[in-house]
C-alpha cells in the first residue's frame, strides 16, 4: 500500500474511531449520571417510592450497571488510545510523505540536470563535444588546409617552370612570340591545378570531417552523365580548346582569322577565344565552333606591295629603286629590328591597259607589317617624286557604275 493509501485509510479510521469515542463517552456518561442518580436516590433519608419498592434483583441491576460503567469507562480509554495512536501513526504518515516529496523533488531536480546535461552532450554545439571535435579533427585538417595552400602556392609560382620544360622545345618564333605561348600555357596550367587542388582538398577535408564522400561522388557522376549529354557543346569546347593549346595554332597577341571573324587574339581559354577587331569590338567565340583558324602573325609576317606605275616608265629603273629603298630601310634604326629578312623582288606580276603592276615583300616580325608597309609607302611616295616616276592615269568612275 502506497503512503498515499495508507493516508486516506488512517483518516477514514480516526474519523470513524472518533465517532466510537464519542458514542462510547456518551454512554459512559449516561451510565455515571444514571448510577450517580441511583446511588443518592439510595442514600437520601426520603427514598422515592420507586427506590422503597427496589428488590434484591435489582441490587444486582444495580451491579451489573457499575460493570457497565466500568466496561464503557475501559472501552473509552481503549478508543481513546487507539485515536491516539493513529493520530500518532498519522503523523508518521505525514511526516513520511514529507520526506518523500523532499526526496522526489530532489530526484526530480536531479533528473532534470541530468537531462540537462545528456542534452548539453548530445548537441553538437556543447563546449564538451566541440573540444572533442577539435582535438579529434583539428590536426588532420589543419594538415589538409597546409598541403592546399602549399600547393597551390607550388602552381602559381612554379607553373611557369614547369611550362618551359615540357613546352619550351615545342614553341616556334620570336622571343615576344615565346614569351605570349609561355604567358597563355601558364594562365590554363594556372586554373587547372587550382581546380585539382580545390575539389581534391576539399574531398579530403569532408572526409576528415565525418561526412562520407562516396554518397556526394556516386551523386556527381550520375549528374555528370545528365550534363553530358545537355552540354555537350561545352564539353566540344574544351576538347578544341586543348587540342589549340596543344598544337599552338595561336597565342595570346596574335592576328587571326577564325571563320568569319579576324582580330587580335586578346584571351584564351579551354572553352572560348576572345578577339578584338580593327573597329574595337571584341568577339567572344567558341573553341568548338572553330573549323579553319588563318593565323596571320604565326612565327612571321609579311608586308606584301602591288605598285602600279606607268607602261611608259622604266620597270627596271623603278625595281632597282624599290630595291635600294629596301636597304634603306632594314639600315633604318626604328625599323630594322621589325624586319627579319631583305625585300624580296618578285618582278612584274601584271600587265594591264595603263599599267604594269610590280610586286614585292618585306619579311618581318609578326604583328609589325602593318607598320613596316606604311613607313615604306610613305618614303616610296617621296622617292617616287623625287625620281619623277610616271604612274598610270586615273581612271574615272562613271555615276551608277
Amino acid at each position: 500500500m502506497t503512503l498515499d493509501a495508507r493516508m486516506q485509510s488512517l483518516v477514514r479510521s480516526i474519523e470513524l474511531v472518533k465517532e466510537l469515542v464519542q458514542v462510547s463517552q456518551s454512554s459512559l456518561d449516561n451510565a455515571t449520571r444514571t448510577r450517580e442518580f441511583l446511588l443518592g436516590e439510595l442514600n437520601s433519608d426520603k427514598p422515592s417510592t420507586a427506590l422503597q419498592a427496589w428488590t434484591h434483583d435489582d441490587e444486582d441491576a444495580l451491579g451489573a450497571l457499575d460493570r457497565r460503567v466500568r466496561d464503557a469507562s475501559a472501552d473509552a480509554k481503549r478508543l481513546k488510545a487507539r485515536f491516539e495512536e493513529m493520530v500518532e501513526e498519522q503523523g508518521l504518515v505525514v511526516g513520511a510523505l514529507q520526506k518523500t516529496s523532499l526526496r522526489a523533488r530532489s530526484a526530480r531536480d536531479v533528473l532534470e540536470q541530468t537531462q540537462e546535461k545528456v542534452e548539453a552532450l548530445e548537441s553538437p554545439f556543447s563546449t564538451p563535444n566541440i573540444k572533442a571535435w577539435l582535438r579529434m579533427h583539428a590536426p588532420p585538417v589543419l594538415g589538409t588546409l597546409v598541403l592546399m595552400s602549399f600547393l597551390y602556392v607550388l602552381v602559381s609560382r612554379y607553373s611557369h617552370k614547369i611550362v618551359e620544360i615540357f613546352a619550351a622545345r615545342g614553341i616556334r618564333g620570336s622571343k615576344a612570340e615565346r614569351d605570349n605561348r609561355m604567358e597563355t600555357l601558364v594562365s590554363v596550367l594556372q586554373n587547372t591545378g587550382s581546380v585539382v587542388v580545390l575539389v581534391g582538398g576539399t574531398s579530403t577535408l569532408l572526409s576528415q570531417v565525418g561526412i562520407p564522400v562516396a554518397p556526394l561522388l556516386g551523386g556527381a557522376a550520375v549528374a555528370g552523365v545528365a550534363v553530358a549529354f545537355g552540354a555537350q557543346n561545352l564539353i566540344k569546347d574544351f576538347f578544341y580548346g586543348f587540342m589549340i593549346l596543344l598544337e599552338n595554332q595561336y597565342k595570346l597577341k596574335d592576328v587571326v582569322k577564325i571563320g568569319d571573324h579576324s582580330g587580335q587574339v586578346e584571351q584564351i581559354t579551354l572553352r572560348m577565344t576572345a578577339l578584338r577587331d580593327s573597329d574595337g569590338a571584341l568577339h567572344f567565340l567558341p573553341n568548338g565552333a572553330t573549323t579553319s583558324v588563318v593565323n596571320m602573325t604565326h612565327g612571321w609576317s609579311s608586308a606584301t606591295f602591288n605598285v602600279r606605275i606607268s607602261r611608259e616608265e622604266d620597270v627596271d629603273r623603278v625595281i632597282a629603286m624599290i630595291q635600294d629603298l629596301g636597304k634603306e630601310l632594314r639600315m633604318d634604326p626604328a625599323l630594322r629590328l621589325m624586319i627579319v629578312d631583305d625585300l624580296s623582288m618578285m618582278g612584274v606580276d601584271a600587265l594591264t591597259d595603263t599599267a604594269v603592276v610590280i610586286l614585292f615583300s618585306i619579311k618581318t616580325l609578326p604583328l609589325q607589317q602593318w607598320n613596316v608597309k606604311r613607313e615604306f609607302l610613305r618614303r616610296l611616295k617621296k622617292k617616287f617624286q623625287e625620281k619623277n616616276v610616271l604612274l598610270p592615269p586615273i581612271q574615272p568612275t562613271l555615276p551608277g557604275a
